[in-house]
């Protein structure tokens, strides 16, 4: 039987949020790959730090529900990649830092993808950094 839903990339909707995609469609898609478009932001003041860092996205369902069908978690802040896991090293240090990913799937071939350092007003080739 074909499946229609099979995919390599998934591109999460809602920022990630516990409204998004629940399990048994990541399980149907089956991607490798799940990418995530966050920020975390400075959004109200507090009392003691004068600011209060919003965490929201993702959400910790959405992130349990991809972990679950074992998919690459990959988030344009890097909040995920930047966890710390159980043994306390970073669940991805080499993209734990903010920026674009890009993601080349060749024909008949899988995904390649890397995350570049993005700065304001630059812009760079990002075929001279994908792995």
């Amino acid at each position: 039987m074909v499946n229609l839903l099979s995919c390599y990339v998934i591109k999460v909707a809602h920022h990630g949020s516990m409204h998004s995609t629940p399990l048994d469609v990541y399980e149907k898609m089956n991607p490798e790959v799940a990418i995530i478009s966050t920020k975390q932001e400075i959004s109200t003041k507090s009392i003691t730090t004068g600011h209060l860092t919003r965490g929201l996205f993702p959400h910790q369902s959405t992130i349990v529900a991809l972990q679950e069908c074992d998919i690459n978690i990959l988030t344009t802040d890097g909040s995920y990649e930047s966890q710390k896991k159980e043994d306390d090293t970073l669940r991805n240090p080499a993209m734990a830092h903010e920026g674009s990913i890009v993601i080349v799937i060749p024909p008949g071939g899988k995904p390649h993808w890397t995350k570049l350092k993005d700065k304001e007003n630059e812009v760079k080739d990002p075929s001279d950094s994908i792995d």
